[in-house]
């Protein structure tokens, strides 16, 4: 079993890389999607780089950015995480 902040860290980094690869279909740079959708830059590349963990509302105005559903995006995220992956274990 992972340690904690060992858990965090990577949960931390897939929902990063779920924002990115969302964004990179978009084909528009960080700085830009942040700016669209008035968030903060650095912030938001620090959650697409794992880096800050992010309020909840914070991620669904993201999501909402993306145009798909909550469950849709969880769904992609639950399958970066794996099924050794559990939320209790953070």
């Amino acid at each position: 079993m992972q340690h904690k902040n060992e858990k965090t860290l990577q949960f931390n980094k897939i929902l990063g890389k779920v924002l990115k690869e969302l964004r990179e279909e978009k084909c528009v740079s960080a700085n830009k999607f942040a700016n669209e959708y008035d968030l903060s830059s650095g912030n938001y590349n620090r959650i697409e780089n794992g880096v800050f963990c992010a309020k909840f509302i914070t991620i669904w105005q993201i999501i909402e950015a993306h145009n798909i559903s909550f469950s849709e995006f969880a769904q992609k995220f639950k399958n970066k995480l794996g099924e050794d992956f559990h939320l209790m274990d953070i």
